[in-house]
């Protein structure tokens, strides 16, 4: 029988750690000391992401060999500045590793402010992302850093990521489904599978979607980022899954109705907006002032202006009243 590569080990020892604990800070941390034996580097951090917004939040982000209070300093003012935030490469790579450098050069890097009077504080320079999620729904973001005296990442360090981080989204979101599931709300339907596949558990709502059908013409998203719907009498429902850890195969199904959110982000896909822009869109919608959506998405006010009357232009209005019945109406 062949012995397994080191790396591959190494790889496995990764997603082990990531599946093994369903504690999140417990897991990451456990991950992050599987993940230096694989890939080397000085620092790391977990950074959470806000569902609504999309935007990386202080509360559960984690830190691995650095303050948290560096952490907080960065999210309050270094990240509009960061190339890799500005840069949108992790909005268009989800799940799949990439360098600072593959964004911008290490000469230019180390021009910027963001390396001059925020690196120094860890301290690293070269970083390998990945910006995490899992079935439509964004779970966070991971940083590795290593220092300007060391050698950046490779490419095949960037592979060996790129394997991982679909396992690591899944985990990161089976745990926040499975803490999420007392709170869930009431037209959320649920199906219970067991190991053999057998339906063993199914709520009224659930029940109602599937309109006498199996739970088996379900989809299931498995790994994959992008979010899974299940269409029926009308109503497309959003199908997220969570492993339990008490049967080896077993997992709960939630059938999600679409909610107010969701609908107005389909309305805004036909405009052609940025994803900055659709972020603001949707919370002036809400209701947020100028000023309350830069404390909620750390830019400028003067950037909200400007992406405001770029929206109103694709949109086709003049105030921000007209861009609210627009996107709320029942017609474009």
């Amino acid at each position: 029988m062949k012995s397994i590569p080191r790396i591959t080990r190494d790889i496995l020892d990764v997603i082990d750690a990531a599946y093994s604990i369903n504690d999140q800070r417990q897991m990451i941390t456990a991950v992050m000391g599987s993940l230096e034996k694989l890939i080397p580097f000085t620092s790391a951090v977990f950074l959470s992401i806000d569902q609504k917004t999309r935007e990386f939040f202080y509360t559960d982000s984690i830190t691995y060999n650095h303050s948290a209070n560096v952490l907080f300093l960065y999210l309050t003012y270094y990240a509009p500045q960061d190339p890799i935030v500005y840069s949108k490469i992790c909005e268009h790579n989800v799940n799949k590793a990439f360098r600072v450098t593959d964004v911008i050069s290490a000469s230019r890097l180390a021009d910027t402010e963001v390396s001059r009077d925020f690196h120094p504080h860890i301290p690293f320079f070269y970083v390998l992302g990945s910006f995490l999620g899992s079935q439509g729904d964004p779970v966070g973001a991971l940083g590795l850093h290593r220092s300007k005296q060391d050698r950046d990442f490779s490419d095949k360090e960037k592979e060996m990521m790129t394997i991982i981080n679909p396992y690591l989204s899944k985990s990161l979101h089976n745990i926040e489904m499975l803490k999420s599931k007392e709170r869930l709300s009431p037209e959320v339907g649920v199906v219970v599978i067991s190991d053999d596949g057998s339906t063993i558990y199914m709520n009224s709502e659930a029940r109602r979607a599937l309109n006498g059908r199996p739970s088996s013409v379900l989809p299931d998203p498995g790994l994959s980022p992008k979010p899974a719907f299940f269409e029926s009498s009308g109503i497309k429902y959003r199908v997220r899954t969570a492993e339990l850890g008490c049967f080896k195969k077993a997992k709960m199904i939630f059938l999600s109705p679409p909610s107010s959110e969701h609908n107005c982000r389909m309305k805004l896909e036909s405009f052609n907006l940025s994803p900055r822009q659709k972020d603001i869109a949707l919370l002036t919608v809400c209701g947020l002032s100028n000023r309350e959506i830069t404390e909620q998405l750390f830019i400028t006010e003067q950037t909200v202006k400007d992406h405001l009357q770029d929206i109103f232009a694709k949109i086709g209005v003049h105030q921000r009243s007209k861009l609210i019945a627009k996107i709320l109406g029942p017609q474009f």
